[in-house]
């Protein structure tokens, strides 16, 4: 990588349009007081640390992210790429202005947030003119330009894919032009979409399986002619309900309609067994059906290794192409992600997520597979849904990458409401295995604060989710003051806030509203009711039956059997500006 000037302005993949209408569409703060005028997106508090705003409408690899911006009170503004989510820093790369010397550094920050210097260099103070910064991201290191100016490079890359951002500390800065384009022809257009999550943990895994490793058989990606979703299946195509399945591991492998692509697939002691460790993607498909609107329950336990999964939606039984695919990282035993191979045999990508790590015990996927988008279950939990289906039906099967595992259970049957559970109740008091979508959260013993002043809504997953529950907490909110604080549940994803309801204190605790984000994650209103209590001390209890709600304030009856659109989700806090303190939580989930 020499220069910038290669770039054909033709493969422009994004170019903001802060001078149009609706200019910052796509791009979401988490810090920072930023607005969009006068054809700039400005960050106007010059006194706010490590402020940022991502840009939520896609990532990419292998590319050239660039900005022109000035400074306009003190110093330290610059790019974040390959963030894992748009919504926090956590994992991101930063290339900036110094707010402490006249220089420009480098790095990143790991999954606490914390930041990781790479490196720095002397530089000539910006004054107030524009300048221009660029990063070329590549496979595995990027360069640094300024103004043109080769500042870094091969530097490491702690991940080759992700959103793009931009951040200032303690500056105020506007950004005139931001523009992300392929690095030197590279299909930056066709990078995977996927689905923001909370931490680092996944992005990686999901950066590196992009494709299929080097190391797979020509049984495992083969190229092919397109082929039809309808015509090529062998068996006819039923709905889950007419012809259910369950699997009965005995006797001849060959025989019982299940056939291995690759692998060591075999039935030992009524289990379904992969025995072989090494190698990605071995495959076995159950040949004598083809499904469409179907729920699919598999329970599975590794051996050696990570990276054990469910395929679905299978147009061919001797090939992956066209299946769809979830499965946990075979390189990150905490964390699961989804997604399909194309006509090519090309994995695709459409999501990630952290979970609990998988070590030897016994986990259950569950995919309800509808007309034109599937759920993803874990264990009990819904991990994510709406998800956009390439094909609609299909083979069903199991897949290892660099592992071995043994599959107790493979259940095909009708869509029905919801995933079964185990009868019982889960009660949680505190905050035991939180993660923060926004915001800078602080938490010690019982209580919890969100730190960020500026006004906007910052999210902390709680790390459990219900579909018949009850969340209660003493919130305490600045006096005099428009913040507020609540409850956020029905989180269709653990990482993301879009399609997820609300319910908060708004005003410092004069009144309280209800309501959803939608697929943009913008809010959309239900409902509200004005307050009248003394203090800024307010006890906040919710209950929620699937898909109705009920709320009170100090035990004051505010709104009952608000309908829902949704059924279950992740389960989390969300403050408006802060600080806000929640203190002595506590959940209550029916399972």
């Amino acid at each position: 990588i020499t220069t910038a000037d290669s770039v054909n302005p033709e493969d422009l993949v994004y170019v903001s349009d802060f001078d149009q209408e609706a200019g910052g569409a796509g791009w979401v703060p988490f810090n920072g007081e930023w607005r969009v005028g006068e054809g700039q997106l400005t960050q106007f508090d010059p006194n706010a640390y490590d402020t940022g705003i991502g840009y939520e409408a896609s990532t990419f690899e292998n590319y050239v992210v660039q900005a022109t911006f000035d400074h306009q009170q003190g110093v330290g503004a610059g790019i974040l790429f390959n963030m894992p989510s748009p919504y926090q820093l956590n994992g991101a790369h930063v290339v900036r202005y110094s707010d402490e010397t006249d220089a420009l550094i480098w790095g990143h920050f790991d999954a606490q947030g914390t930041f990781v210097r790479q490196g720095f260099t002397e530089v000539e103070p910006p004054g107030d003119v524009p300048h221009l910064l660029q990063v070329f991201s590549g496979a595995d290191s990027y360069d640094v330009f300024l103004d043109d100016r080769l500042i870094a490079r091969d530097v490491p890359l702690l991940q080759a894919q992700g959103h793009v951002g931009l951040t200032t500390s303690r500056s105020a800065a506007g950004y005139m032009l931001v523009e992300v384009f392929p690095l030197f022809g590279s299909n930056v257009a066709g990078v995977r979409q996927l689905t923001p999550a909370a931490t680092l943990a996944a992005v990686e895994e999901t950066a590196v399986s992009t494709t299929l490793p080097p190391t797979a058989t020509s049984a495992q990606a083969q190229t092919s002619t397109p082929f039809s979703p309808v015509g090529g299946y062998v068996a006819e195509v039923v709905d889950g309900a007419v012809l259910p399945y369950e699997g009965v591991f005995t006797g001849d492998f060959q025989s019982s309609g299940w056939r291995a692509i690759s692998g060591d697939w075999g039935f030992q002691e009524g289990n379904l067994v992969q025995a072989d460790p090494n190698g990605f993607d071995f495959a076995t498909v159950y040949s004598n059906q083809a499904y469409r609107n179907y729920s699919l329950q598999v329970a599975l336990e590794h051996g050696q290794g990570y990276g054990a999964g469910v395929l679905f939606n299978m147009p061919s039984v001797d090939k992956l192409n066209g299946a769809h695919l979830v499965r946990y990282a075979d390189r990150r035993p905490g964390a699961i992600f989804w997604g399909y191979y194309d006509a090519d045999g090309q994995f695709v990508g459409q999501g990630y997520a952290d979970v609990p790590e998988a070590g030897l015990d016994r986990h259950t996927f569950r995919i309800i597979s509808g007309e034109s988008s599937y759920d993803i279950f874990l264990d009990g939990n819904l991990i994510a849904s709406g998800l956009p289906l390439q094909h609609t039906q299909g083979y069903v099967g199991l897949l290892t990458s660099q592992a071995t595992a043994v599959f107790s259970q493979v259940v095909v049957g009708a869509v029905g409401s919801e995933p079964v559970m185990d009868a019982g109740t889960e009660v949680q008091d505190g905050f035991n295995n939180v993660s923060v979508l926004s915001g800078r959260w602080t938490t010690e013993g019982n209580q919890t604060v969100q730190e960020v002043t500026e006004a906007g809504d910052y999210i902390l997953n709680l790390g459990v989710s219900g579909a018949i529950f009850t969340m209660e907490s003493t919130i305490t909110l600045p006096e005099e003051s428009n913040a507020g604080g609540g409850f956020v549940f029905h989180l269709p994803d653990a990482g993301n806030r879009r399609g997820a309801q609300i319910a908060r204190l708004i005003n410092g605790g004069r009144g309280i509203f209800w309501g959803a984000y939608d697929d943009n994650g913008v809010f959309q209103g239900q409902g509200s009711a004005q307050l009248d209590l003394p203090g800024n001390n307010f006890v906040l209890r919710l209950t929620v039956e699937r898909d109705l709600m009920s709320l009170w304030v100090n035990d004051q009856l505010v709104a009952e059997n608000v309908p829902l659109a949704r059924q279950n989700g992740w389960l989390g806090l969300v403050s408006f500006a802060g600080p806000v303190t929640f203190t002595d939580l506590r959940v209550e989930i029916e399972e």
